[in-house]
């Protein structure tokens, strides 16, 4: 979690930084999007507003979403046991 994008020396260059803060956003929380058997498929982030913290039912939510995504996205979710997806 990048809880204020403006605080996050290191984490973005002063060209990414500017680009967020244009777009007005001001925290990130990003979480891999990980296969059952382990293998990083993408990144699930959430751009805010305001600055803040990723904690509590939110971030549970968000992992939650991530996870759905992962097996949505994998070829091997086992879920998915015939039905087809729309790519």
């Amino acid at each position: 979690m990048v809880e204020h994008v403006r605080d996050s020396e290191g984490i973005y260059d002063q060209d990414s930084m500017r680009v967020m803060l244009d777009a007005g956003a001001n925290a990130v929380q990003s979480i891999p999007l990980n296969t059952n058997d382990g293998r990083v498929i993408g990144i699930l982030s959430v751009l805010y507003r305001e600055p803040r913290r990723g904690e509590g039912p939110e971030l549970r939510i968000l992992k939650t979403l991530a996870a759905l995504t992962a097996a949505l996205l994998s070829d091997d979710a086992s879920w998915n046991s015939g039905i087809p997806l729309v790519r």
